[in-house]
């Protein structure tokens, strides 16, 4: 666990009535590279783990930088980076911190200072300080990058420090990115899909591609769950928790590279395999005891809610209305009960010997390949995908049950009957359809 500037101690250079020192000269102390402007007018002093140790996608620390590290006199692992920024560009964004800042200008002697500009420590994680600031500095580039795990931090950063610093302005920003990547309604899960899903073949290619000359660029490091439902449960944000959840149900743990060993060659190679074709990952280390027992009662629920979609077959009566005798349909005998237990049950019992079953994707690519073989008649195929279709909607509006947590607000977007009776539960189901 990444230990936040609270749990550290102030290093001596931040005390009061301290000399202004030369930040070059301070042992256990780094400047981030990103944020030593020289026409910059106060510094940010945050104590905690190295940034480079939190996040690989930043610069890695110096050798000399490592042994200021190594023989600090602080917690072990800790060090203080030392941001160089601009009062004004951080004071319109927070009139807390504006008011700090404010008061370091107006002190005749600053309490200390640092290569001659006012120090401000602040007891927060130093990632997350660094989050604000590149959104502040960089507005105009992070909001072009939607589905990466580096904007997803930075949004999180920002919800995190919103309430101590009153961050009117960026919060609905960062809160509201973070919603559309994690949808309530069924159709921005669709459409996070297709994205995603283009993502993901352009992360194979580049894995794939060992020519460096011919090599196509970088990959793309894209959103995992857990750190969305560590957000979701800390900041309260229960709208994006069931479309975490799904997404971690998902993702078997046995296409963790992380955890195969080279030894179980098996095991190594298949997650080698998945991992070379573009497959997404997660970091289940984050997640809590509780979050461990929703995941897995989640998914025994989802099997036991496929078992039940197994029979939807033999539930149906249109037999005794078909019209398709001139076109030879199959469904003439006994219903679609015989096509169903002959070309769609198989493929549900391939779906339960999975361990990290996409439901929704399997319902979407079933429901648009019934009657392809021209064993149906229209009517039949008309209302097997509507009952597909009606089974994929109630299954996503089912999320939160099945792991446990409770419904959010307008959670699968209001259908017509909510917005006639809005509080009313829907009692309308794919059985109610076949």
């Amino acid at each position: 666990m990444t230990k936040t500037s609270s749990d550290m101690t102030s290093p001596t250079f931040l005390a009061p009535g301290a000399p202004d020192v030369d930040s070059s000269k301070l042992r256990g102390t780094v400047v981030h590279p990103d944020f030593d402007f020289e026409d910059s007018n106060v510094v940010l002093a945050v104590t905690g783990s190295p940034i480079a140790q939190t996040l690989e996608l930043y610069m890695e620390p110096t050798e000399i930088e490592k042994a200021e590290i190594e023989n600090s006199t602080k917690t072990p692992g800790a060090v203080t980076t030392l941001f160089k920024v601009h009062v004004f560009q951080i004071s319109r964004h927070s009139d807390v911190l504006s008011n700090m800042l404010g008061r370091s200008e107006t002190v005749g002697t600053p309490t200390c200072t640092v290569d001659g500009l006012p120090v401000i420590e602040l007891n927060d994680d130093p990632l997350d300080i660094f989050n604000l600031l590149n959104l502040v500095y960089n507005s105009d580039i992070l909001p072009a990058l939607p589905f990466r795990q580096e904007t997803f931090n930075t949004m999180s950063s920002i919800l995190r420090l919103a309430p101590k610093y009153n961050l009117t302005r960026l919060a609905p920003i960062a809160k509201r990115r973070i919603q559309e990547e994690w949808p309530r309604e069924i159709d921005g899960w669709d459409r996070n899909e297709k994205h995603l899903s283009a993502m993901c073949e352009w992360n194979a290619l580049v894995r794939q591609t060992d020519d460096v000359e011919q090599h196509p660029g970088e990959e793309v490091d894209i959103i995992e769950p857990c750190a969305a439902i560590r957000l979701g449960t800390d900041s309260g944000m229960p709208e994006i928790l069931p479309a975490a959840f799904y997404h971690l149900s998902r993702l078997s743990p046995i296409y963790d590279r992380v955890h195969r060993s080279q030894n179980d060659l098996v095991g190594y190679q298949r997650s080698q395999s998945y991992w070379l074709d573009g497959g997404r990952s997660a970091d289940r280390e984050i997640l809590s005891s509780q979050d461990f027992e929703k995941l897995y009662i989640g998914k025994g629920e989802i099997r036991n809610w496929v078992e039940d979609f197994m029979d939807l077959g033999w539930k149906s009566e249109h037999l005794l209305d078909c019209s398709g005798a001139d076109l030879e349909c199959a469904a003439m005998s006994v219903g679609w009960r015989i096509y169903w237990s002959r070309e769609i049950e198989p493929m549900i019992v391939q779906l339960l010997c999975e361990d990290g079953m996409d439901v929704l994707e399997w319902l979407r690519s079933t429901q648009g390949r019934v009657g392809e073989d021209g064993q149906l008649c229209s009517g039949c195929c008309s209302q097997i995908r509507e009952a597909i279709g009606l089974a994929r909607k109630t299954f996503w509006r089912s999320l939160p049950k099945f792991f446990g947590l409770k419904r959010p607000k307008f959670w699968g977007g209001l259908w017509k009957e909510e917005a006639v009776n809005y509080g009313t539960e829907v009692s309308v189901s794919w059985q109610t359809a076949i």
